[in-house]
C-alpha cells in the first residue's frame, strides 16, 4: 500500500476530483439559490 504513496498522479486525479465536485456543488447551490430569489421576487411583483 505505500507504493501507492510515490504515485503524484493519483493525487493530482483525486484533487481534480475533489475540485470537480466542490464546483458542481457551489454551481447547482448558486443556480439554486438565483431560482429561488428569481421566484421570490415575481411573487413580491405580483
Amino acid at each position: 500500500m505505500d507504493d501507492n504513496c510515490e504515485k503524484t498522479s493519483w493525487d493530482f486525479g483525486g484533487l481534480w476530483w475533489w475540485l470537480a465536485h466542490i464546483a458542481m456543488v457551489v454551481v447547482s447551490f448558486w443556480i439554486g439559490m438565483k431560482f429561488a430569489t428569481r421566484c421570490h421576487a415575481s411573487e413580491e411583483t405580483s
